[in-house]
């Protein structure tokens, strides 16, 4: 199976994608590990609670001391990894806020703000601390009120969903937020710190997953070649007649050959080179006569018109 990188269709798209996720299926969350495990550090137990919607056992890990700040890569409380969406990143860092946020689970973050969670604590510049959802608006305002500042990537999501059938609230409150109004041509002209960070940001997780694409190629088309070989070993030549065609097998000589068989004996062949696939290659010549070792040519799996 081959990955597909999403492309964002505009400036704006790409920050779409963590506003408007959907939180993760019932499935998922039941492949999790167990939260009841005394080995598990309560930091740990925290974020697996809020990935889970455990608001009992947010509050069991809170009252055993876990941070209410605390920022953890997906990989310390999640194990499945399907995908390219905002949580499929193992590496990806994010906070218990954050992660609540993210998740629209309002009363999760309520009980974090009320343990002392930093409303401005981001583990990421694409990370925002308001709930991604239309129904968080309350809470969301309730956040600005209490000094939450809009980060880059809450200032361009308005922008882009201001006009939008039920975010325009949610964007107007982003937009009108204090700081926000003075920041927005500098946003706009790419020159507002916090957004180049965010740009920068994005453009190196693309990069990453570019490569990584590339690699994945690069290991199918391997595994695709080695399964040629394979078959092209797996052919005997024992039962081919004088006058047939053989090809090289991979790895015997620098390109593939084509020739005919001009007579046998034994385990020994009398072949006419056709030519091979490669011209700088020069074991062999166009239609010279050559005997060579049955083992190293197969018949060819392919016709020649």
């Amino acid at each position: 199976m081959t990955t597909i990188l999403r492309k964002a269709t505009g400036r704006g798209a790409l920050l779409l994608l963590t506003m408007l996720a959907a939180a993760p299926s019932e499935a998922i969350r039941a492949e999790e590990p167990s939260l009841t495990s005394e080995t598990v550090a309560p930091n740990t137990r925290l974020m697996r609670a809020i990935w889970r919607h455990q608001r009992e056992a947010v509050a069991d890990a809170l009252e055993a001391g876990a941070s209410p700040n605390y920022i953890a890569p997906f990989a310390e409380f999640k194990t499945e990894f399907r995908g390219a969406g905002w949580a499929e990143r193992p590496e990806r860092l994010i906070s218990a806020l954050g992660l609540a946020a993210q998740l629209a689970d309002l009363p999760l973050m309520q009980t974090l703000l009320d343990s002392g969670a930093d409303l401005n604590l981001h583990a990421r510049a694409d990370q925002s601390n308001l709930p991604a959802s239309k129904s968080g608006l309350e809470m969301a305002k309730q956040l600005i009120l209490k000094g939450y500042r809009p980060t880059a990537q809450d200032i361009t999501s308005a922008l882009n969903l201001r006009a939008t059938p039920g975010w325009e609230d949610w964007s107007a409150t982003v937009l009108t937020a204090p700081g926000v109004p003075q920041r927005l041509g500098a946003i706009r002209a790419g020159t507002d710190p916090d957004y180049q960070r965010l740009i920068a940001q994005q453009a190196d997780e693309q990069n990453q997953a570019t490569h990584e694409n590339e690699a994945f190629e690069r290991q199918m088309q391997a595994a695709q070649q080695a399964e040629q070989t394979n078959r092209d070993g797996s052919l005997a030549i024992g039962a081919v007649d004088i006058g047939d065609m053989v090809c090289s097998k991979a790895g015997s000589y620098h390109t593939k050959y084509v020739a005919y068989i001009e007579g046998r004996n034994e385990d020994r062949v009398l072949l006419k080179i056709l030519g091979g696939f490669n011209r700088n290659a020069t074991e062999f010549h166009a239609n010279e006569m050559h005997w060579d070792d049955m083992a190293k040519w197969t018949p060819c799996t392919y016709r020649v018109n």
